[in-house]
């Protein structure tokens, strides 16, 4: 009814009542703007075109204009329309299809066919360009993800996902297609934020802390290609998987269990595939202090992570070692200014 009021028009009973009134404007001067998909999307994903579009502008004798629009769901979201989030929205307009333009048919079926696959195939380029950590909206989404799951959990989220500067390296470094397995996820925003920027990855997060994967696997934003387990890294049976992740976890194992679970990890990765640790590098006296001060605060004064014992922290000499015996190279990036933090990445070859 909202429509109406601005001089939109309702076709749910067809294009002809509308045909005159549509020609006079066109001899007007005016241009005629139609939503092919006939409805908004809720996830971003291009419906089906119908046709009447296409046999409108065959009637009236007009060229067609694509015009694609990106962001629009993420930032005024169909199910609440009068909420509007932060985010990215882009349009891009598509070169002029003139009437005697054959090349996407000669009939309006055939357009209808030929333009929308046309136009889905430009979109899916913006939304690669587009679907990035830099995107406040994903962000936003993110954290609706974790509210109302107490204070607590909210405001570690929010600074938690702040200081790793929304993911912007795992994204960067985990390819947009595969098997991810992320061990010691904890509430999985990782996880999340990974399958927030592709659908096409299929990603599997496991922790020990039963109360986590329990918040995680709830939580409204997961889908069939995003599940969290409960079970103990040494124990679970891994999937094969093109990538496994190790963020911040080794420390709360002991040496020999650190390299018998890569070694697990290792003996579980596809060809060409990778695993991405971060840990703090004990032999980085200066910047280990505050690697352990920190860690210490989450263990032991707010109890974010559960541990048994003491901290094992690695060095970068013990993680070369074990890259060797996993028959891997590695490569290392260091994570922060502040930190020991770093960043090693296991890479199997062909």
């Amino acid at each position: 009814a909202i429509i109406r009021y601005v001089d939109f028009y309702y076709i749910g009973e067809g294009y002809e009542q509308y045909m005159e009134r549509m020609r006079k404007k066109v001899k007007e001067g005016y241009s005629i703007a139609i939503f092919p998909e006939g409805t908004r999307t809720y996830n971003g994903k291009m419906k089906r075109f119908h046709k009447g579009a296409f046999y409108l502008a065959e009637a009236l004798k007009l060229d067609i204009l694509p015009i694609l629009l990106y962001g629009n769901n993420k930032i005024i979201a169909k199910a609440q329309p009068f909420n509007i989030r932060k985010g990215i929205i882009y349009t891009e307009i598509l070169p002029r299809i003139p009437l005697d333009d054959l090349s996407f048919g000669s009939t309006y079926q055939e357009r209808t066919k030929r333009i929308s696959a046309y136009m889905k195939e430009v979109y899916a380029r913006i939304c690669r360009e587009q679907n990035t950590t830099d995107n406040p909206a994903f962000y936003e989404a993110l954290i609706q993800n974790y509210i109302y799951k107490g204070p607590v959990v909210e405001w570690y989220i929010r600074i938690k996902v702040k200081m790793e500067k929304n993911y912007r390296l795992f994204n960067r470094l985990i390819p947009v297609q595969g098997q991810i397995t992320d061990i010691g996820c904890g509430f999985g925003p990782l996880c999340y934020m990974l399958s927030l920027l592709s659908e096409d990855r299929e990603i599997l997060g496991i922790d020990y802390d039963e109360d986590k994967i329990a918040l995680a696997q709830h939580g409204w934003l997961r889908n069939e290609h995003l599940q969290f387990k409960h079970g103990n890294a040494l124990e679970y049976p891994l999937p094969e998987s093109d990538v496994f992740i190790l963020n911040d976890m080794l420390h709360y194992m002991s040496y020999e269990h650190q390299q018998t679970l890569l070694l697990k990890c290792a003996g579980r990765l596809r060809s060409q595939g990778m695993i991405i640790i971060r840990d703090g590098n004990s032999a980085n006296a200066s910047k280990h202090r505050l690697t352990r001060f920190t860690e210490l605060l989450s263990t032991r004064i707010f109890n974010f992570n559960r541990t048994t014992g003491e901290l094992y922290f690695t060095t970068e000499t013990q993680l070369r070692e074990i890259a060797v015996a996993c028959g891997m190279a590695v490569e290392i990036i260091p994570n922060d200014k502040y930190t020991s933090n770093t960043i090693y990445i296991f890479r199997k070859p062909n």
